[in-house]
């Protein structure tokens, strides 16, 4: 008894336009996007703790790190309930580099020196992150970096080994065997596929839209900071669901528990490249056989 409208929207500009509507009374029901989005909504009670409607264990069904994250909230609510997990991949032209007989790096100085070698070869970027911003994160994170202080409200990021991190990869993109922004499209796997770079680290869920031709595709993992911290980001997208009146809110958590039982859970990951964070969809074979054909995954 409960009809579903799925209306796709514009990226450019999208969580802002949701945000103005949602305060106005005029928005959606439920959005797909991060916990971080779902946090700006709680001061003002505009999103639906969904633990007073969900019939089924969420918390029984996903890892103990997805979980915090769920409710890592001003009165630790239910705001944000996973639907798919992703996180960077580190892709690379394995034609390119057989030629020049290079190997994925595991470091980050192996990938300056991967990067210079293909410049040199092919006069492309050897390198990109397809998020800047998640890029430097986790070289500053690797290191054993902090963001702030939260007691004495001081930033914490600025210190002279981020600063070197950063300026690294700034002579990387002066110098041109890093890339700074796509030239081709929105992302990083389009200028890939058109051979004007070499590898990139990219989400898992940009595996659909890498297309090299006769070229080899690889994947390999994220590189790391010699002698550093094994660090990476997982981006765990999870549905919102906005208050509005009591039925539909209940309507609303119940399509999310049928959107996120074992089976549709299962789909929705094999759909966008993507892991399911939960237990019981990762014990189905069809996600097995999916995950191990999968060369990010």
């Amino acid at each position: 008894g409960i009809k579903v409208v799925a209306e796709s929207q514009p990226y450019d500009g999208f969580l802002t336009k949701v945000y103005e509507a949602v305060s106005s009374g005029t928005g959606p029901d439920i959005i797909f996007d991060y916990a971080s989005s779902a946090a700006q909504y709680v001061p003002e009670g505009l999103i639906v703790d969904q633990s007073k409607y969900m019939e089924s264990d969420y918390q029984s069904r996903v890892s103990e790190g997805v979980y915090a994250e769920s409710v890592g909230f001003e009165g630790g609510g239910l705001y944000a309930v996973a639907v798919q997990s992703t996180g960077p991949i580190f892709f690379y032209n394995k034609t390119m580099f057989d030629k020049l007989g290079l190997a994925a790096p595991k470091t980050w100085d192996e990938v300056e020196t991967v990067a210079k070698a293909i410049y040199a070869e092919y006069d492309i970027p050897g390198f990109a992150f397809d998020s800047l911003t998640d890029g430097m994160q986790t070289l500053l994170l690797q290191a054993g970096g902090e963001y702030v202080d939260l007691e004495n409200k001081v930033v914490k990021f600025n210190t002279p080994e981020f600063i070197a991190s950063v300026e690294w990869f700034a002579k990387g993109v002066k110098e041109g065997y890093f890339g700074l922004a796509p030239t081709t499209g929105n992302y990083f796997s389009n200028d890939m596929s058109a051979r004007q770079l070499a590898s990139y680290v990219g989400s898992t869920a940009g595996l659909p839209y890498l297309n090299l031709g006769d070229d080899e595709l690889a994947a390999a993992p994220m590189p790391l900071t010699a002698g550093g911290t094994n660090w990476v980001p997982a981006w765990n997208r999870s549905a919102l669901v906005f208050t509005s009146d009591e039925e539909t809110e209940k309507a609303a958590v119940k399509f999310v528990e049928y959107f996120t039982n074992p089976e549709n859970a299962a789909r929705w990951a094999e759909s966008l490249s993507a892991f399911s964070p939960y237990t019981d969809s990762q014990e189905l074979e069809s996600y097995k056989e999916f995950v191990a054909g999968n060369i990010a995954l």
